[in-house]
């Protein structure tokens, strides 16, 4: 039996003890995605940031008030959430992921979620998601779009190796490093928050989640965007 409030990921991962969490990013994703997950339990929680509240961050992430500027994020989210969910285990870390922080964050984790708005970032979280098969939601937002794509669900359709660079030819630009979420309307960053924690739902019951596939919003509408050709049949999970 699994503990009380536990979520079980299927055939995803084998899933014996707590369901841990690791949000990396609580910027406006960040915060959309968690207002999202306020209606689901999990065990343990981990959330990973190294940025301080700021004057600007407030039209975006509610859980910041003129009073927290200046201090951690992690702290403040982590105070938050604490009176909403008092029986979690919540973790906070003031730093930003890189190789040397990620690797053992990453690996105690049994879902990873990326809101992170650097594009370097990104690709580093999706590398060490792969070498420790652990999966990986990620999201972004630019403007009046956003996306959101499962990688590395070993037991999912599609291809668990597929990353992000098999996905977005090119090298990152200067644009890409960063996103200013005062660009970004609300409704965009609360639809990424809900589609990210509806990606979970469907990976935790085993349905309808695809490796590889960009989900799109545009103007209001989604599209989903089926991964390379060439990755659509390399992974039977029932194999």
């Amino acid at each position: 039996m699994l503990p009380a409030g536990s979520i079980y990921l299927g055939r995803v991962r084998n899933f014996s003890e707590r369901f841990h969490l690791l949000v990396i990013g609580l910027g406006g994703i960040g915060h959309a995605f968690l207002a999202a997950l306020a209606e689901h339990r999990v065990d343990a929680l981990t959330l990973l940031d190294g940025d301080t509240v700021t004057a600007n961050n407030l039209s975006r992430q509610p859980l910041f008030s003129e009073v927290d500027i200046g201090r951690w994020k992690v702290d403040v989210v982590r105070a938050a959430l604490l009176r909403s969910r008092p029986s979690s285990v919540i973790h906070a870390y003031k730093d930003f992921g890189d190789v040397k922080n990620l690797p053992a964050l990453i690996a105690g984790s049994s879902v990873v979620i990326d809101c992170t708005d650097d594009a370097h970032a990104k690709h580093a979280i999706d590398r060490v998601c792969l070498d420790a098969r652990v999966p990986l939601i990620s999201g972004a937002v630019h403007a009046d779009q956003g996306q959101v794509i499962l990688l590395h669900a070993f037991g999912a359709k599609g291809d668990p190796v597929i990353r992000r660079g098999h996905l977005f030819a090119g090298r990152s630009g200067p644009q890409q490093d960063t996103c200013d979420m005062r660009d970004v309307r609300l409704e965009v960053l609360s639809a990424i928050g809900m589609r990210m924690a509806e990606v979970l739902d469907d990976l935790r019951a085993d349905r309808r989640v695809v490796n590889g596939r960009v989900e799109l919003l545009h103007q209001g509408r989604w599209t989903a965007i089926a991964p390379p050709e060439r990755f659509t049949s390399a992974w039977n999970p029932s194999s």
